[in-house]
């Protein structure tokens, strides 16, 4: 089984980085997004370096909400997240109104 699983990581890893690059693209031409943080994406602070270094950009991509506390619960809710995360975004929240 690992064998098979070393044998896809690659093809796997590749479609990885082009669905965060496709979410990051379309999370950044959202009026909704205030910013996004991808390295894959030329707006982003470190992007020539990472172009030099890298040869995928990985799957992680932050995006920071345009609104206020319940504007960006509505977004976690509607991405489906866990409720781990809305714990998280409102957690964050609570911490910043004190």
């Amino acid at each position: 089984m690992l064998s098979r699983s070393l044998r896809t990581l690659i093809v796997r890893v590749k479609q990885h980085n082009a669905n965060a690059q496709a979410v990051a693209e379309a999370m950044e031409a959202d009026p909704r997004v205030a910013r996004v943080l991808y390295p894959g994406l030329p707006s982003f602070p470190g992007h020539a370096l990472a172009a030099k270094q890298m040869s995928g950009f990985g799957g992680i991509v932050t995006i920071e909400i345009a609104g206020d506390t319940e504007t960006t619960v509505q977004v976690v809710d509607r991405l489906d997240c866990s409720r781990w995360r809305r714990a998280s975004v409102a957690s964050k929240a609570w911490s910043r109104s004190r």
